[in-house]
């Protein structure tokens, strides 16, 4: 088992237990795209990064194992920053190739 801190809330979960998992076994959402249980896991979108302390860059939550005494923020204001940018080239994509201007019906949040 490893511990780790998500948004200050200690938690306890299976070595091998990718940050997404983590967070939402303590009811932790964290908005994702190309994520999905049955399939593969990417990490394409980077919908779902987080800040994880002591790492350069931010990590892909569905794709990123936890860690002994990792510590996770899941709302950073570089978190936040980066997906509004995310979003946004999104739209952009969305908006050039398939007509419409909203990836929302997309992605799970």
């Amino acid at each position: 088992m490893v511990t780790l801190t998500i948004n200050g809330i200690s938690v306890t979960v299976p070595k091998g237990t990718t940050i997404l998992t983590a967070a939402e076994s303590i009811g932790i959402d964290i908005p994702t795209l190309c994520y999905d249980k049955d399939l593969s896991i990417v990490g394409a979108s980077r919908m779902c990064v987080v800040e994880v302390e002591g790492a350069r860059n931010l990590v892909a939550a569905c794709s990123t194992p936890v860690a002994e005494g990792m510590k996770v923020e899941t709302e950073s204001e570089r978190v936040v920053k980066a997906r509004k940018t995310i979003h946004f080239v999104m739209q952009k994509f969305m908006r050039a190739v398939i007509g419409t201007n909203s990836v929302d019906h997309c992605a799970r949040t």
